[in-house]
């Protein structure tokens, strides 16, 4: 199906939910018979005193500006969170977001030859971003609404699925009628983009947190947005796919520190203390659209870790360091590196008959930690980190260099927690 087909279908069902009464509000009808051309062309009076239109570009002008998603009008009335409306009762999935985002860059698909041009003849490559279309006030160069772009994306595990808000337009960590036992799993958004490494600009893509001297460093800028089909790049049927690695090795690093702690190799190279299953995986939801990675659920955020079918422990140091009554395992002395965790859950200790004793019941637990020599029970828990790739086979040979981006599946964010309190 053509782009342009797909857009029509989600203006379709948008119409008849507010939105076209909405947008006829900046002389935009997402109704017209010919959608293409109401889409590029000019409009005459577009009204930024409408509330969440405040931060669209002033410089856009049309409903669709090829290549721009931040001037395009449609694109930034769907995706931003600022424009909600008691008259409008629903809101786009995901998924449509995306449509849209794609024809965005592909209702003019450039060539590869173009793109070189707007890269200024510097070397391509095929990298990967987080991304989010965020308020003017959350972009590096606060001035308008815009997709902002990280080299690293962020996901948090939990122990109930994702649900996303359209009309939040993000997804929700709390379980309604349970705030205080339940997380749900916060996904990220990836995408592959061709870019150009650029020197650091405070005024244009950052970095947000611009620091002295990130103008002499090279930074990926990203040029073009990659998607399947024949509508991307002029002259190419493009298939494009994200492979997720992630790794947690946790407890493997424990015993690489510490040493001597009743387990070396091989055992250390095997599950649990070192495992790349059930950490995060790409949704196949039709609502999500591609590129979404969703850490998988599991019933508890941590769980005792066992090994060859028993309780999996290990000999907790004597004259051990503690921190808040935890083993704490202190940085390299050099460099401030940190090889491992910063600090081990030691306080439930297990005897040779397999019973356990909670040392939080201990008066002085952090003396009995710090005493140490004896066994103590290893947890696990399902966070990790690693990579997202793009794979391209269509354009390996024009854009041989591949740039993963980084992913970190880490713990809850519990700032939805916390209650504010006055001074």
């Amino acid at each position: 199906m053509a782009l342009i087909d797909e857009v029509k279908e989600v203006c379709s069902r948008l119409a008849s939910v507010g939105w076209r009464d909405l947008l006829l509000q900046q002389g935009l009808d997402i109704t017209a018979i010919n959608l293409q051309q109401e889409l590029t062309r000019e409009l005459p009076a577009i009204n930024r005193q409408i509330a969440g239109f405040e931060d669209f570009a002033f410089e856009g002008k049309r409903a669709i500006e090829a290549g721009n998603p931040s001037r395009s009008l449609l694109f930034h009335a769907l995706a931003s969170p600022n424009i909600v409306s008691a008259n409008l009762s629903a809101y786009p999935t995901l998924a449509e977001l995306e449509i849209i985002e794609n024809y965005v860059y592909g209702v003019q698909p450039p060539s590869l030859q173009d793109l070189q041009v707007i890269a200024q003849r510097q070397p391509l490559a095929i990298a990967v971003f987080a991304f989010e279309y965020r308020p003017a006030s959350e972009t590096v160069h606060r001035q308008h609404a815009d997709i902002c772009f990280s080299r690293t994306g962020v996901a948090r595990v939990g122990t109930a699925q994702a649900l996303y808000n359209d009309k939040l337009r993000g997804f929700l960590p709390a379980v309604e009628g349970d705030l205080k036992e339940t997380f749900r799993v916060l996904p990220a958004r990836y995408s592959a983009y061709i870019a150009v490494q650029r020197n650091g600009n405070r005024d244009t893509f950052g970095p947000l947190r611009f620091q002295d001297g990130d103008d002499t460093k090279l930074f990926w800028v990203p040029v073009h947005k990659l998607f399947n089909g024949t509508e991307c790049i002029r002259g190419f049927d493009l298939q494009v796919a994200l492979n997720a690695h992630h790794v947690n090795q946790k407890l493997r690093r424990i015993h690489l520190v510490l040493q001597n702690t009743g387990w070396d190799e091989p055992d250390i190279s095997n599950p649990p203390f070192i495992f790349t299953e059930g950490i995060a995986e790409f949704t196949t939801a039709s609502d999500f659209g591609t590129g979404l990675l969703v850490p998988v659920v599991h019933p508890n955020l941590i769980e005792a870790a066992t090994y060859q079918g028993k309780l999996l422990t290990f000999k907790v140091p004597p004259d051990s360091p503690t921190l808040s009554s935890s083993l704490a395992i202190p940085a390299d002395e050099t460099t401030g590196a940190r090889h491992a965790p910063e600090y081990v859950h030691v306080r439930h200790k297990i005897f040779p008959n397999g019973q356990e004793e909670n040392l939080n019941d201990q008066k002085d637990v952090e003396a009995v930690v710090k005493a140490g020599d004896y066994d103590a029970q290893h947890y696990l828990d399902f966070t990790g980190d690693g990579w997202i790739e793009a794979i391209c086979p269509e354009l390996a040979v024009a854009i041989p260099r591949n740039v993963p981006a980084y992913s970190l599946v880490t713990a809850p964010d519990f700032f939805p927690w916390l209650k504010s309190k006055k001074l």
